[in-house]
């Protein structure tokens, strides 16, 4: 099947990339001395409570929890733990070289996409695949320093790899479930997962924390919320082979998190790299991808 690409989809996965970009920085708000897990947990207990309060009463209709369990509880563990990872080291690392090491999880779920959901890029698509990869590589080497990953601590960008590597699978189920169901209860079922696989192991080992962390983590709640509905949506409407490579445009907002929270000055190649980034998703905007994977409309929520 031939899928043409969709401009409000593309806009709204690359809303949701910039929304993520704060939660996915926590680490640098509330110090290092925070588990992930206690992040992750609080985070999702907080956009589930907020889920909850407004959609409960629907709770009973929808039939999500029993018809896709094993989709609920794969996208959650893989997307909570991969963000986790990814806020680790992150905080424990030079921001170019997590940059650069995250942007594998493009590449690996474009492939993952062929491997699974049998959807196939042209020549010229692949062209414009490898060309927002190679913006965000001149964005990770334009921050002044270049990128050394011989001087990184091996642990935490090991972390950060396989944080990319579990994303990459998220959104292969992300789109799977998209297809599936309506985002609503989708969203409930996965943050209710992720609240429970995240946050029970985190009482385990968990730290005290001054107001200032409860109040960035709790307030990430609704930020992550509208992410995962634009995320929803946009899965639904194009393959991941068009929405994997437009996480790109997230070394873009970090970029300007860094200017505008830390005062980190972008350079020229930053600019550039963003330019390059922002014009390979115009052309995505505007591809087709032959993919296996039928779209079938969502199962009524009753």
């Amino acid at each position: 099947m031939i899928t043409k690409s969709d401009p409000f989809a593309v806009l709204l996965l690359v809303a949701a990339v910039g929304l993520f970009t704060v939660p996915f920085a926590l680490g640098r708000f509330v110090g290092t001395e925070v588990s992930f897990l206690q992040i992750q947990g609080l985070r999702n207990a907080s956009a589930f409570l907020i889920l909850l309060a407004l959609f409960g009463h629907r709770l009973v209709h929808w039939r999500i929890w029993t018809r896709h369990p094993w989709l609920i509880l794969v996208r959650s563990l893989t997307g909570a733990l991969g963000g986790g990872l990814i806020i680790y080291g992150v905080a424990r690392m030079p921001v170019a070289e997590a940059m650069a090491l995250g942007l594998l999880e493009g590449v690996i779920a474009v492939i993952f996409g062929a491997l699974f959901l049998r959807e196939r890029l042209s020549f010229a698509n692949g062209l414009i695949v490898a060309m927002t990869f190679s913006g965000g590589i001149v964005v990770a080497l334009g921050n002044g320093h270049g990128v050394d990953l011989e001087q990184v601590d091996p642990f935490p960008a090991a972390m950060v790899l396989l944080g990319a590597a579990l994303m990459a699978v998220e959104s292969i189920f992300l789109r799977m479930l998209a297809l599936r169901s309506d985002p609503i209860p989708a969203m409930l079922a996965v943050t209710l997962a992720g609240t429970l696989t995240m946050g029970v192991p985190a009482l385990a080992i968990w730290e005290p924390m001054p107001l200032s962390s409860w109040i960035w983590i709790l307030s990430m709640g609704p930020v992550v919320l509208i992410g995962q509905y634009f995320n929803m949506v946009g899965f639904r409407r194009v393959p991941v082979s068009i929405a994997a490579p437009l996480g790109y445009t997230s070394v873009v907002f970090a970029a300007l998190l860094g200017f505008f929270a830390f005062g980190e000055m972008p350079s020229l190649a930053t600019v550039a790299g963003a330019v390059v980034i922002v014009g390979a998703g115009i052309l995505l905007a505007r591809t087709r991808v032959r993919s296996g994977v039928v779209s079938r409309s969502p199962a009524p929520a009753e």
